[in-house]
């Protein structure tokens, strides 16, 4: 029996011997989380409003212009984004859409992600002044460190629309 024990221990310890010194280091740990503001500006278009009855269709019915984006970000296995956007131009006034997003990474090193979640939107409809609730899908890219590209659309009943942003990118703790 102890002759046995020895064997099993000395066969172990050849085993490591032989194992590449790569093999024998322990598995490295998930990438830690990340938590950054991204602020920027784009532009977006989308279906234009059905004009008033009898009226021609006006720069209020069109949708499209400038838009400014600030985002709170947190990442892990998973993005949690918190954003905020102020659309200009062609609109009756200021709108705005509020959103909560996950998304999942779609590339080793987290450098794109594709996020979808839910909105608030304001004044998206010339018929009414009450809130919308949209569906926001984002494609996120991060091609140095710093910057954030993002394509952006939002399905909701009023007006859906597709936008890009450009954002400086502030608290990112990683580079790609």
């Amino acid at each position: 029996m102890v002759r046995l024990h020895r064997f099993v221990m000395v066969m172990g310890v050849l085993v490591l011997a032989a194992m590449p010194a790569q093999a024998r280091k322990p598995a490295s740990a998930p990438a830690a989380a990340d938590g950054w503001i991204s602020f920027g500006g784009g532009y977006y278009n989308g279906q234009d409003y059905e004009a008033p009855a009898g009226s021609p269709k006006g720069d209020a019915e069109r949708v499209g212009g400038y838009e400014a984006m600030l985002a709170f970000n947190h990442a892990g296995p998973v993005l949690l984004r918190l954003r905020s956007t102020w659309m200009f131009d062609f609109t009756s006034n200021t709108a705005e859409e509020v959103a909560a997003l996950v998304g999942l990474p779609l590339a080793p090193g987290r450098q794109l992600y594709l996020a979808a979640g839910v909105s608030r939107l304001t004044d998206v409809s010339n018929t009414q002044q009450s809130p919308t609730v949209g569906v926001p899908i984002e494609l996120l890219f991060y091609p140095t460190r710093g910057l954030e590209v993002g394509v952006h659309g939002n399905l909701n009943p009023d007006s859906d629309f597709i936008g890009f942003t450009f954002g400086g990118v502030f608290g990112k703790q990683r580079a790609p």
